[in-house]
């Protein structure tokens, strides 16, 4: 039996996890600093091997906008 996962929408275009490198580009923030936030527990990581470390998309953007101030609250 073949398995087909349908999605669609922005979240078939957004990944779910990223590189350190990709994520530490998506805020103009540098690798080691994204480091700091991994170790501190702020931004949670998933390691699927010795070398290959993950970061979910979304709660690095929860991150993110927890940040956020001023403007209007939606």
């Amino acid at each position: 039996m073949k398995h087909q996962l349908n999605i669609s929408g922005k979240e078939a275009h957004s990944p779910l996890y990223a590189t350190r490198a990709q994520i530490a580009a998506r805020y103009s923030i540098s690798p080691r600093h994204l480091d700091y936030l991994i170790k501190d527990g702020i931004i949670p990581s998933v390691r699927l091997g010795k070398r290959c470390l993950r970061i979910p998309v979304s709660e690095a953007d929860a991150y993110v906008k927890s940040l956020l101030t001023g403007g209007i609250e939606q």
